[in-house]
């Protein structure tokens, strides 16, 4: 897997001929097409621990706060998005518990399935299990 700032960059010095990103290039020099649309949600471990009731942004802060975090690393387009999310709930990264940064999504799937900790991700990289989920952006 590429992630996303390394495409758009194969892209404009003519590496690749066409790249999937997960954000906009803002590049004069490419052309980005929409061809879906998804929304970040975090996602925890089905347990007791954690509420039934679908959470809202706000309800999600303190577990961001206290919870370990299971994040993607430095430069994916899921990274730069959660980083904005962080600033949207006025949290400063060194204050989180970061558990581990794994660019693997599988991985990151598996770790908060075994309660490991919990994460940010795109809804549809967790369509295919049953964990609880908030919506973020």
């Amino acid at each position: 897997m590429i992630l996303s700032p390394v495409s758009i960059t194969g892209l404009t010095e003519g590496i690749y001929d066409v790249g999937l990103v997960g954000m906009n290039a803002d590049k004069e020099s490419l052309e980005c097409i929409p061809f879906g649309r998804d929304r970040l949600v975090s996602v925890m471990p089905v347990s007791e621990q954690y509420s039934e009731k679908e959470l809202t942004a706000e309800e999600v802060r303190p577990l961001l706060l206290h919870e370990n975090l299971v994040l993607r690393r430095e430069g994916s387009a899921r990274r730069m998005m959660v980083d904005r999310i962080l600033d949207v709930l006025n949290i400063d990264e060194r204050t989180l518990r970061i558990g581990a940064r794994i660019n693997d999504q599988e991985t990151i799937k598996n770790l908060v399935e075994c309660g490991y900790g919990i994460t940010i991700v795109f809804e549809r990289v967790v369509a295919d299990r049953g964990k609880k989920k908030a919506p973020l952006l």
